[in-house]
């Protein structure tokens, strides 16, 4: 899926059935470039921005037979043929072939005009593997399950909830813009809304290198929540949990407009997290 289009660079989201893939390639100075590929990216989150750690370069100019070039490593990639007939279950193409030298293996990538690499071709030691193009769909959302939490206040404290929520996503689209149409509904009955509908969502990513997720609210969320001590702590623990489950992290900060969260009742440091709870959580149909 092309999760993001941000001038020059392409973002990807890659599920090879084992784990799914945040590729970010650039077209720079006549090359293509990978600039990253991060595993386990199940959420959607753009890294565009992020500073290249792999740059592979996948093709280079001039495209034509018996250009090649040297990957960090010393593996020798080259574009050995142009013109290549070749068949997927999504078609015939004519395509440029690029191989890749390795010590003991050789990978053969196709790539058509338009239509981009279309077919794989791995071998080592007598064994082979391929993967081809099936299907090349334009106009179509990436949609998977998200989990919302939300609470009930009882005679004595708060019960938590969730409720499996589908999101369908296309290229450029952000989860904030989701998350924030849920946070505004109540989900289900002796629910409220998460947040008015006043309030934004300026924000929404994750840090990898601290490890915790965060989330800026307008300062609506605080002026127009209208809560007392133990609503407040369910709007908070609601929000935090949705958070940190959608980007697998137990600690989320919550600003506003850029600053600490601050409230009548709970004043947050620079950075300070809120940490997620999901004992004792109910799940609703």
């Amino acid at each position: 899926y092309v999760d993001y289009l941000r001038g020059d660079k392409m973002q990807l989201r890659v599920d090879n059935g084992g784990t799914v893939l945040a590729q970010v390639l650039q077209i720079k100075d006549g090359e293509l470039i990978k600039l990253n590929s991060e595993g386990e990216q199940y959420q959607k989150e753009d890294i565009t921005s992020m500073e290249g750690k792999k740059n592979e370069i996948m093709l280079k100019e001039p495209l034509e037979k018996g250009t090649s070039w040297q990957l960090a490593n010393g593996t020798k990639r080259s574009i050995t043929a142009i013109d290549v007939d070749v068949t997927t279950p999504s078609g015939n193409y004519k395509a440029l072939e690029v191989t890749t030298e390795y010590a003991d293996s050789v990978t053969k990538d196709y790539y058509a005009l338009g239509k981009g690499l279309v077919k794989t071709v791995f071998v080592s030691n007598g064994t082979e593997v391929s993967s081809s193009l099936k299907d090349y769909l334009t106009n179509t959302a990436y949609t998977h399950n998200i989990k919302i939490y939300n609470f009930k206040v009882t005679t004595t404290d708060i019960q938590e909830i969730y409720k499996e929520a589908a999101v369908s996503l296309k290229t450029n689209e952000e989860i904030k813009d989701a998350l924030q149409q849920y946070f505004r509904e109540p989900l289900g009955t002796g629910t409220g809304a998460l947040i008015s509908n006043n309030t934004k969502i300026n924000k929404i990513y994750k840090n990898t290198e601290t490890g915790k997720a965060y989330i800026d609210f307008s300062k609506e969320f605080v002026t127009e929540m209208n809560a007392g001590t133990t609503k407040e702590t369910g709007v908070l623990r609601s929000v935090t949990d949705t958070i940190g489950s959608y980007y697998n992290v137990d600690k989320v900060v919550i600003t506003l407009d850029g600053q600490p969260y601050e409230s009548g009742h709970i004043a947050m440091g620079k950075d300070e997290a809120f940490t997620t709870d999901f004992t004792d959580v109910l799940e609703v149909k």
